[in-house]
């Protein structure tokens, strides 16, 4: 690949071809629901069904979607933000070294991880060449789900959020360009990866509003995790107040989920489950009691930026 443009052309392939192969595993799935498992009762509490005397599984809706989502896109972006600049715009490191040194987990280049780590810039952080990069990579994605049809003639949809998924496939993925480790957990929603958010919560929202999210049509999930002192008392409630209100009514930002906890807290509760029984935590687009997570999801929640 002699420039960035090969690059991004190559995964924009792989991404189309990976979604049309999901797509027809998809099809077979929604036929099999046609014919060995009809929803009488989802039917009757659907709007279209009643009315054109179809079941849901048979395209009877009004509203008639399959939907899938992404994970991991912040990992994605930050690590092409890398290969451009690294490889191809100062030229510090070929192209094929580098896929090298990503195949062997980084053995025996921890300085080079440790610098990609901490390599400015990245997604999350209010800067607009970090913000532009995710929103190449939505846009690849969107496209390749939008252009296809369901098995029952409606359209597909792209949503941005992995309820727990971006623990479990980051568990099958390959170190990245950005510095992560083969096997970490990726990027959940359209949140930052892991920790790179390091300018503070104004930034990291800033980021998030500055996404085109239109095509997004079965949305997104942005976590935000605040520490404990940040909402405490009157001051408290008016910073957030304020937060949020710049967010989702200036900037025009589409979502938010918070989580108002500090480290220490889930370390003990990670410790010493039965005396944190009532410990609930959003997750990515859902709720859940935080003894009940996997070991792997409670140590990415304690690793997510604390913004205070």
């Amino acid at each position: 690949m002699a420039s960035f443009n090969d690059v991004v052309s190559a995964f924009t392939l792989q991404v189309e071809a990976i979604v049309a192969d999901a797509v027809k595993a998809t099809s077979l799935l929604e036929e099999a629901n046609r014919r060995f498992r009809t929803a009488p009762l989802n039917s009757m509490l659907t709007k279209g069904c009643m009315e054109r005397g179809r079941d849901v599984t048979w395209g009877g809706a009004a509203y008639d979607f399959t939907s899938y989502q992404a994970v991991g896109l912040a990992d994605v972006a930050d690590s092409l933000l890398v290969i451009e600049k690294l490889v191809f715009r100062e030229k510090k490191q070929s192209l094929g070294d580098l896929v090298r040194i990503l195949k062997s987990d980084f053995k025996g280049e921890e300085a080079l991880r440790q610098s990609l780590a901490t390599r400015d810039p990245k997604y999350g952080n209010g800067n607009s060449e970090a913000d532009k990069m995710f929103q190449l990579v939505a846009d690849i994605f969107t496209k390749a789900v939008t252009r296809h049809k369901n098995s029952r003639g409606g359209k597909y949809l792209a949503g941005m959020y992995s309820m727990t998924c971006h623990t479990a496939f980051g568990k099958w993925t390959g170190a990245s360009a950005s510095g992560r480790r083969a096997g970490h957990g990726l990027a959940n929603g359209f949140s930052p990866a892991t920790g790179a958010d390091r300018t503070g919560p104004t930034a990291l929202l800033r980021s998030a509003a500055s996404l085109d999210t239109s095509n997004w049509g079965n949305g997104g999930a942005l976590n935000l995790r605040l520490g404990t002192t940040f909402v405490k008392g009157k001051a408290g409630e008016k910073l957030l107040a304020g937060l949020l209100r710049s967010y989702l009514v200036t900037q025009g930002g589409m979502q938010v989920q918070l989580n108002v906890l500090d480290a220490e807290t889930l370390r003990q509760a990670r410790s010493h489950p039965d005396l944190y029984p009532g410990l609930l935590v959003r997750i990515a687009g859902y709720c859940a009691y935080f003894q009940d997570l996997a070991p792997e999801v409670q140590d990415e929640l304690i690793e997510r930026t604390i913004h205070g």
